[in-house]
Parts: C-alpha cells; sequence; structure tokens
C-alpha cells in the first residue's frame, strides 16, 4: 500500500505542477504550439493519451491524499 501511497505523491509532486504550465500559463500566452482550431478546450485532453495524463495526474493526486488523511486521523486521536 505504501508504494501505491509513493507513486500518489510523485504523480502529485511532479506531472500537476506539469499540467497546470501546460495548460494554464504556456497554452494561453502562445508559449505552447497546437492545432487545436478551439481555444476553450484543454489542450491535452484533445487526445486520448492526454485524456489519460489528465485521469492519472487527478486520481493519483487525489488518492495520495485520501491516504495521507487516513493516516493522519489516528495522530490526531480519531480512532475510527
Amino acid at each position: 500500500m505504501w508504494g501505491v501511497f509513493s507513486l500518489g505523491g510523485f504523480i502529485a509532486a511532479f506531472l500537476l505542477p506539469v499540467l497546470i504550465y501546460v495548460n494554464n500559463i504556456a497554452y494561453p500566452l502562445g508559449l505552447w504550439p497546437t492545432t487545436s482550431k478551439d481555444p476553450t478546450t484543454l489542450l491535452v485532453a484533445d487526445q486520448l493519451l492526454g485524456s489519460v495524463f489528465v485521469l492519472v495526474t487527478i486520481g493519483g493526486s487525489l488518492f495520495h491524499g485520501v491516504f495521507r488523511f487516513q493516516t493522519t486521523l489516528p495522530e490526531l486521536g480519531m480512532h475510527g
């Protein structure tokens, strides 16, 4: 279980900033070349690989956060 937790931490630490940079900084400022005709769509969600990247990034980050939250609750004195 700790390996999956570690993978979620890796995703949250490395892939989430890349996703934020590409979609929210580079694409609107024209720093990232694109062939999309609709400027309102997500840059990486135009293709299947980009959609999988978004799914893995968000899912891994959420899993990491939930697992960390579960392990922190007993330390705060809240036993389930």
